[in-house]
């Protein structure tokens, strides 16, 4: 793959592409199988990156949870919430 093509697909499928030259993206995906299979990869690998960053995101709010629900503080004043 070269770049140019790499970002064309990242276009398309990050729906950031002008819609004149999407339809336009549309129709060559449509009538080559290899173009197709292409963007089915990009796909896949866009959808694993953002289960990636969710998962980091995840563990990231976690920690500072924790560390908030340590400090004597901010626990009593949460707990005083939900009394």
């Amino acid at each position: 793959k070269s770049m140019h093509e790499i970002q064309e697909i990242d276009g398309y499928l990050l729906h950031t592409m002008m819609p004149e030259d999407r339809v336009i993206f549309s129709t060559r995906n449509l009538l080559d199988p290899a173009l197709k299979e292409k963007v089915r990869l990009q796909r896949q690998a866009i959808q694993f990156i953002r289960g990636c960053v969710r998962q980091e995101q995840t563990a990231t709010l976690s920690s500072i949870h924790q560390r908030l629900m340590e400090e004597p503080v901010f626990g009593s004043v949460i707990a005083g919430i939900f009394k």
